[in-house]
């Protein structure tokens, strides 16, 4: 059985199901010396909703970072075709080697629709962003038609026109 100590910077909550922390933090573990550091920080795969304050001016949150499944997630939030707002989760897997490079854009349904080039991929391009979307068949990626092509989510008004890169 393996020790694992955790330090927390402010008073939290913790539940343990499964070995696995459902608090929403992130953690940066070494599970192998048996030590832990917990930050306050959203995990990856459910970026919070944020409130209007906590946003970017083009709509992003901060990132929060899981460091023991290296990856990055923010909520990206914008103006939907009824003039109301609507929020879709970012993440990036730097710590997967079949999905780093690219960051992941999920629809209210936790469904990945498309794909942009990040630092570390081939195809990054800091002037003009590389897209890709999700195959009618749902079994892999294909390139928007035109270079420099920015989607705009189902239920949006505007393309995506950037991505605020998480902290290194």
């Amino acid at each position: 059985m393996k020790l694992l100590t955790i330090e927390f910077t402010a008073p939290v909550a913790v539940v343990v199901i499964g070995g696995l922390l459902t608090t929403g933090l992130a953690v940066r573990a070494d599970a192998f010396k048996g030590s832990a550091h917990v930050s306050a920080q959203e995990s990856a795969g459910s970026a919070p909703k944020p409130t209007p304050a906590q946003l970017t001016p083009t709509g992003y949150s901060e990132w929060a970072t899981n460091c023991v499944a290296k990856a990055h997630t923010c909520s990206y939030t914008y103006t939907n075709k009824d003039g109301g707002k609507s929020t879709q989760t970012v993440a990036i897997y730097a710590g997967d080697a079949d999905r780093r490079g690219w960051a992941y854009y999920y629809n209210a349904d936790k469904k990945a629709w498309a794909r942009v080039a990040v630092p570390g991929n081939p195809k990054y391009d800091a002037k003009v962003m590389y897209w890709q979307k999700l195959k009618a068949s749902g079994d892999g990626y294909e390139d928007f038609p035109t270079k420099g092509f920015c989607p705009t989510a189902k239920d949006g008004t505007s393309p995506i026109a950037d991505l605020p890169l998480p902290p290194k």
